[in-house]
């Protein structure tokens, strides 16, 4: 009988011990909170319905979450891929918000996962039904969009970065801008962006771009490469509608002689040339026609795809 009143008072004096370490280890995180603020433009992801606990596990298993946002009165939570430091900027007084820092809280509240590896753009999962609580990297979100020209201070108070949310942005000041505004992050990791954000002049007909070059090219390689730097290709003449517009198009892009207008031309792409000696266009209709000459080409019309 003693040894039955020994065995549960040390299990109880153990218990006592693990709530006291538990508590202790807790104590930094909830000393730490910050009530009223928020940090703001920065999220990966939100969730309802979740404790506050629950928002700071959500950020401990999330590789690039450094902070979270939490409102008590809807049970809702925020992650966040930048903390105060990174984005002082960000910060904001915001009532019933409680702002609070991923190194504030011990990993071993995530165990298994305070041990995982995965990438910057995953987030720990335990594995269902596995007897050993084995765990796996899953996609969490696209990291911030890397498109060339774009200006991410655009995005709305809503957005995110997570796995089927979406970021709202612009093109910046000086650049023409096509396409939607509107990015998604697809279940791949990868963003799906349907926004071009040009450092030239370009201008749209139904779904495409097109630059116009007035200068002088040697050769028609030459000219053909000068479209390749753009990303662009030669333009492509499909349709009447599309010839009319260019037409019409051509006589505003420069103080070029009138003769340039009554010859625009296809060779499977639209192009002009002019003789050296004769100072005359030449009408071609075959790509051979176009590559095997030796007139200087005086413009040509790149043309890109809108995405």
């Amino acid at each position: 009988m003693k040894a039955v009143q020994f065995s549960v008072h040390v299990i109880c004096v153990f218990s006592f011990v693990k709530l006291v370490q538990a508590v202790n280890t807790l104590q930094q995180g909830y000393s730490n909170l910050q009530y009223g603020q928020r940090l703001e433009n920065a999220m990966i992801n939100s969730y309802g319905e979740f404790s506050f606990l629950d928002c700071v596990k959500e950020c401990l298993v999330t590789t690039r979450c450094k902070s979270i946002n939490y409102f008590k009165g809807a049970n809702y939570c925020e992650t966040n891929y930048e903390d105060k430091a990174s984005a002082v900027d960000k910060f904001t007084t915001k009532t019933g918000w409680v702002y609070s820092e991923r190194t504030h809280w011990p990993e071993e509240l995530t165990k298994p996962c305070s041990q995982s590896s995965c990438a910057d753009n995953e987030k720990c999962q335990v594995n269902r039904y596995s007897e050993s609580q084995t765990v796996s990297c899953v996609i969490s979100d696209c990291g911030l969009p890397s498109v060339s020209g774009l200006n991410l201070s655009t995005t709305q108070e809503w957005d995110a970065i997570g796995v089927n949310r979406a970021m709202h942005v612009r093109c910046m000041e000086g650049r023409s801008q096509f396409g939607s505004e509107r990015l998604v992050c697809q279940p791949t990791g990868q963003w799906q962006i349907k926004i071009l954000c040009m450092d030239r002049a370009w201008f749209q007909f139904e779904n495409h771009i097109y630059h116009f070059f007035d200068d002088y090219f040697r050769t028609w390689t030459e000219a053909n490469d000068s479209c390749g730097r753009l990303g662009a290709y030669f333009a492509e003449i499909n349709t009447l509608e599309e010839k009319q517009w260019l037409t019409q198009k051509l006589p505003k892009m420069g103080q070029l002689g009138p003769f340039y207008y009554h010859d625009i031309w296809t060779c499977k792409v639209m192009i002009g040339g002019i003789d050296p000696g004769i100072e005359e266009t030449r009408k071609f209709t075959q790509p051979v026609d176009c590559t095997n000459t030796n007139f200087i080409w005086r413009m040509i019309v790149c043309e890109q795809d809108l995405p």
